[in-house]
Formats: structure tokens, C-alpha cells, sequence
């Protein structure tokens, strides 16, 4: 059980009105893990961070205790645009996740997305 990162790829948001919003030098994280601990993979710099995950389970757990402030979109096989959570943890307590989507976009918040527009996330390494 591997996780690949220090990858950087720019990323397509596409919106209902066929608009796009652009990040450019998200990091792009690729594992087989089924556990994740996100305080190991994200940084506070970090605005955006995109995931990649490999493996064949049902799930993953995501470990986001002390990972905060962040929105995490969900896309499926296809790359539409699912859901979202967010990760607010002002607290400090442990904070857990469990989710069936293999691709994940970390984004820093607060930020400027109309999360309601989102249909399709589109990057150069697909």
C-alpha cells in the first residue's frame, strides 16, 4: 500500500453554464490505502489538493482531525461532480470520514466556489 504525491496538475471545474474555473499547481495524490491520515498528505499551505484513490473497497476512511479549513468535493468514475463536506474542525477533535469516491478534491476555506454550479472536474493527468 503505496501513496504517490508531490505531483502538481491543474484543474478544470466545470460549471452548469459550460464555464470553467481554473486551479493551477493543485498537488496530485495517488494511493492504494483504505485508511487515510490527510494531516500526513495536507499542509496548511496547501490551497487545493486532488486525490486519487486506487484500491478496490467499498470505502475509505479519511482521517481529517486536524485538517481544517477545507471543503472536500466528491466526483464519481466519470468525474461529475457528486457532493461535498466540509472539514471545520475548530475544536481539535478527532474528526472522521467515510466515503465511497475515489476522487477527492481538497479546496482551502473559505473560497469563491458556487458549489450548487459544479457538474465536472476535468485534469491534465486524465
Amino acid at each position: 500500500m503505496k501513496t504517490k504525491g508531490n505531483n502538481k496538475t491543474s484543474i478544470e471545474l466545470i460549471l452548469k453554464d459550460n464555464t470553467t474555473v481554473t486551479l493551477t499547481a493543485v498537488d496530485l495524490i495517488e494511493t492504494n490505502r483504505v485508511g487515510l491520515d490527510m494531516t500526513a498528505i495536507l499542509n496548511v499551505k496547501q490551497n487545493a489538493c486532488l486525490i486519487k484513490i486506487g484500491h478496490s473497497k467499498t470505502n475509505t476512511l479519511l482521517d481529517l482531525t486536524h485538517v481544517s479549513p477545507y471543503a472536500l468535493l466528491f466526483f464519481n468514475e466519470k468525474l461529475e461532480f457528486c457532493g461535498a463536506s466540509y472539514s471545520l474542525n475548530k475544536l481539535g477533535t478527532s474528526y472522521m470520514l467515510q466515503t465511497a469516491y475515489k476522487t477527492i478534491l481538497f479546496v482551502k476555506h473559505p473560497h469563491n466556489l458556487k458549489l450548487n454550479t459544479l457538474t465536472k472536474l476535468r485534469h491534465d493527468a486524465y
